[in-house]
Formats: structure tokens, sequence, C-alpha cells
């Protein structure tokens, strides 16, 4: 049996190109500013918002996902939080 974790482990790239999705549409960030504030690289970001990353539909359909992506993505942006430490809150949400 798999720790919920190691379930929810795989569904992190969905997770992060929800929150990339929201920096970017919703907060109007650069594809740069937004990896500088994930701790990730420009064409990674990029690949998110094309849908080759992080492209599990059918997590896109909770709403209190999405809520909680733009959330995070407002802590992460006004400096509040950090995308590691918010983790674990989306994974909830998505349960």
């Amino acid at each position: 049996m798999k720790l919920p974790c190691e379930v929810w482990i795989e569904k992190l790239p969905v997770i992060r190109a929800m929150i990339t999705h929201e920096m970017i549409e919703t907060f109007n960030l650069t594809q740069e500013e937004a990896a500088k504030k994930l701790g990730i690289t420009q064409p990674a970001v990029s690949q998110y918002l094309a849908g080759l990353r992080g492209k599990r539909k059918d997590l896109y359909s909770n709403k209190k996902l999405i809520a909680q992506a733009r959330k995070i993505a407002k802590e992460i942006i006004e400096r509040k939080a950090k995308f590691p430490k918010n983790i674990c809150v989306l994974c909830r949400c998505a349960r």
C-alpha cells in the first residue's frame, strides 16, 4: 500500500503547472519572474504553460484545488510563502 505522498508525487507536475499558470495568467508575471520565484528554469515554465508538463486535466476541474493554487501563487509572489512548504495543502485539496 502506498502512502498518500507517494501517490501524489506523481501529480506534482500538475500542481506546479497550476501555480505557474496562476502566476502568469492571474498575476501577470513574466515566465522569467515565475521561474525565479518557483526555483525552476524559464523553459520549464514554458513547458508547463504549453501543456508539455503537468497536463493531468482531471485535476483542473477541481475548483477547490484551483483556488488553492491561486492563493499559493499569490503568497509566493508576495514572499509570504515558498513553493515546497505549501504543496501539502494542495495535495489535501485534491484528494
